[in-house]
């Protein structure tokens, strides 16, 4: 039932359309600057009892993204760079582009007016998170605090299309691990302070903002149980159709002083510099 309301939701109107509005834009923009990937280190780790794939991915280009000209006070406020701009989501927010992408559909969910990266996330962010993750066949993800690889101090969430996995994939396992599951749990594969939680299964009735409400809750009832305060501690957070994810955070950079985002909890880590993997 869960897959077929899925896929009821996929071919709705509204989020059809929201995916052709993405998609004109992105055929339209010359603003985005592709990171292409130069060198692809992909490393099997087994972990228990699963094998488990981690891509280290050396980016030469992500450099533009630290040189150039001067940069926008607040590149998510208006006037926005000529092609970044997409569509206003609701009164409340708006849908714009990540310059540097590094999938073909990297999008960011903006709040229209200022709001700080460490606001809990809430209903309101919920219902368009999930609705622009499926436009985009893709997950959701949001950095907040200093140590979350977080870049812009506006809160804002990232959408992405999904990267191309086989059975060894962090997205693929979870998806497999959170069928098993009711509620909140811990994956024996990591070791560090997290919780993975299945999605409520939507009645093919609700609206976003009901849907949103649900996701809020879910969200409320495992920051509470990692001990996470929201506007003290650092954590990341991600979800896809299926599950989310909420790590807490005790430092940004890692081996070889590379900083990890969410992504990194998926198995990707991407860097304009050289890795050195030992």
């Amino acid at each position: 039932m869960r897959q077929i309301i899925f896929e009821e939701r996929l071919k709705s109107k509204e989020i059809v359309e929201l995916e052709q509005t993405i998609t004109e834009a992105r055929n339209k923009s010359t603003a985005i600057v592709e990171l292409h990937t130069d060198e692809e280190i992909v490393i099997p780790a087994k972990k228990g009892d699963a094998l488990v794939s981690f891509v280290f991915s050396y980016m030469e280009n992500l450099n533009k993204k630290y040189s150039g000209g001067p940069k926008p006070a607040n590149p998510f406020l208006p006037p926005f760079e000529t092609g970044l701009f997409i569509t206003d989501l609701s009164p409340d927010y708006r849908l714009l582009f990540n310059k540097f992408a590094v999938v073909k559909r990297h999008v960011l969910i903006v709040t229209s007016a200022f709001e700080e990266q460490i606001s809990p996330l809430n209903r309101k962010d919920f219902a368009q998170g999930y609705k622009v993750l499926l436009a985009v066949n893709g997950f959701c993800f949001y950095n907040s605090g200093p140590c979350s690889g977080a870049s812009q101090p506006h809160k804002h969430l990232q959408v992405m299309s999904k990267f191309k996995e086989d059975n060894t994939g962090i997205m693929t396992l979870i998806n497999n691990e959170a069928r098993q599951h009711e509620g909140p749990f811990k994956w024996p594969v990591f070791e560090f302070a997290h919780l993975i939680a299945p999605l409520p299964v939507f009645d093919r009735n609700e609206n976003y903002d009901e849907i949103g409400a649900k996701l809020e809750g879910l969200y409320l009832e495992m920051i509470k149980a990692l001990g996470i305060n929201t506007k003290l501690d650092s954590y990341n957070f991600i979800m896809n159709e299926n599950w989310m994810m909420i790590v807490k955070r005790a430092r940004e950079y890692t081996f070889e002083n590379i900083s990890v985002n969410s992504l990194g909890f998926l198995g990707n880590v991407s860097s304009g510099e050289i890795l050195l993997i030992r």
